[in-house]
């Protein structure tokens, strides 16, 4: 019998993750499937752990790469040019799938025609495996993002409330795809080295509907071989030029009045691109203050941080605090520095200079602050 779901496991230096990976697969209870492993030229045993599962009946391939490719979807490529099967599930080598996790998203996509591909809800783990969240994905479901009480969402609505400004489909394991969506991995995204699943997510969704379920079917690891907390500087300018590409996509697909979000990703990119210029500004700060505070987007502290003392070189300034409504849901982001929610900030009453990371929220953060008569340590 032909299998229905062809499952792709892309591989690179996992193999302290991979075990638990692997046997998360064979513990499905859905068992119609076929598996492609593919390995990236790892320099460490994880060969040898995928050459022992290949051995597996319901192994179809094992792809080795004797020169490491450098593009996570030039890996999917090659995997999706393997699979004989109608669905496609791209399981990184690193998360965990709970057993129910085929079952439910194989009857998700077979009752729901119209959609292309499932999503469901992410459980974040640490290296250990320890629990650090439930609802990674809790953003989708939200009655403001008009799928909580939906199966199936259209496409371009979809994208208007949750890939406009960032990508909120974090993690391609937590989907299962009809294969014909990867018509869509054309070489624009193949060329890519970090927005291709966004750029790929969008031009699918672009044209069809998302199923979904909120059930918690994936776990997703997060540790420190994770991308966020190994991007260079150059690497930060790489990801800006890539990311025009999805700016244009969105500037092209959707008008400025189509109850768009204020020039979908411009605010954001906008906002890096000021950040990777701020050099005057920040020496300007660093001549009468020791330390600063971030407010808003906390994943871009840690490309502050980069800045301040790795391209500027500017050694009489650090972060001392990021603010963060999303507090209480952040943990180790790489960089010594405390993580308070605005409340406590404005408790503690620091006065220190405030970088607001958000273009976003940029007038709401202002008007915060402004009530709190903080105003005058906003960094212009």
């Amino acid at each position: 019998m032909r299998p229905k779901v062809s499952i792709i496991v892309p591989n690179y230096n996992h193999a302290k993750y991979l075990p638990k990976r692997l046997e998360s697969i064979t513990q499905q209870t859905y068992q119609n499937f076929e598996v492609i492993l593919l390995d990236d030229c790892s320099t460490d045993s994880s060969l040898e752990i995928l050459k022992a599962f290949s051995e597996k009946p319901f192994v179809n391939a094992l792809i080795i790469n004797p020169k490491n490719s450098g593009s996570t979807f030039k890996q999917w490529h090659k995997g999706i040019s393997a699979c004989s099967a109608d669905y496609v599930w791209i399981a990184e080598s690193d998360d965990i799938a709970l057993p129910t996790y085929l079952e439910e998203m194989v009857e998700l996509l077979d009752n729901n025609n119209e959609a292309i591909c499932a999503v469901c809800e992410i459980e974040e783990i640490d290296a250990d495996g320890h629990t650090i969240r439930n609802d990674i994905n809790k953003a989708l479901f939200s009655n403001e993002n008009q799928m909580l009480d939906k199966k199936v969402m259209s496409g371009k609505e979809f994208v208007k409330a949750n890939l406009s400004e960032s990508n909120l489909l974090r993690n391609v394991s937590a989907m299962l795809f009809k294969r014909e969506a990867f018509n869509y991995l054309d070489d624009e995204v193949l060329d890519c080295k970090y927005v291709g699943d966004w750029l790929f997510y969008l031009k699918v969704l672009c044209k069809h509907s998302i199923a979904q379920s909120t059930n918690v079917l994936c776990q997703q690891r997060k540790h420190q071989q994770s991308t966020r907390f190994k991007r260079s500087i150059n690497e930060w300018r790489f990801y800006v030029s890539e990311a025009k590409r999805v700016q244009n996509l969105l500037l092209n697909e959707f008008t400025p009045d189509d109850n768009s979000k204020e020039c979908f990703y411009r605010n954001n990119l906008a906002m890096i691109e000021e950040m990777l210029s701020a050099e005057s500004t920040l020496r300007k700060v660093a001549s009468h203050s020791r330390y600063i505070a971030i407010y808003g987007a906390s994943n871009l502290a840690i490309l502050l941080h980069q800045l301040i003392h790795e391209e500027f070189q500017i050694k009489d300034l650090d972060i001392k605090y990021i603010i963060d409504r999303n507090a209480h849901d952040i943990q180790d982001l790489g960089i010594d520095t405390t993580v308070l929610a605005p409340e406590d900030y404005i408790d503690l009453e620091a006065n220190l200079p405030i970088y607001i990371s958000s273009r976003k929220h940029y007038q709401s953060i202002y008007r915060e602050l402004e009530k709190c008569h903080l105003e005058k340590f906003i960094i212009n």
